[in-house]
């Protein structure tokens, strides 16, 4: 399954930017995401409700486990 979309945003770049690379903020505003946590300097732990269950992710070792 291939899904695209498109979205104009109406804002200034710097401040789209801020949002975006802020990972702990974006399930304000990705309705699939339930949690992003930093973890540590350089992982993250990700967690997302899909069709067939519950996605965990953690980076950067791409250890991955649906619930």
């Amino acid at each position: 399954m291939e899904l695209t979309a498109t979205t104009t945003v109406a804002e200034p770049a710097e401040e789209v930017y801020g949002l975006w690379s802020d990972l702990e903020r974006l399930p304000d505003f990705m309705a699939h995401l339930d949690e992003v946590r930093v973890t540590g300097p350089r992982t993250t732990h990700w967690r997302a409700s899909a069709p067939f269950g519950e996605f965990r992710a953690a980076k950067p070792d791409r250890r991955r486990s649906v619930r």
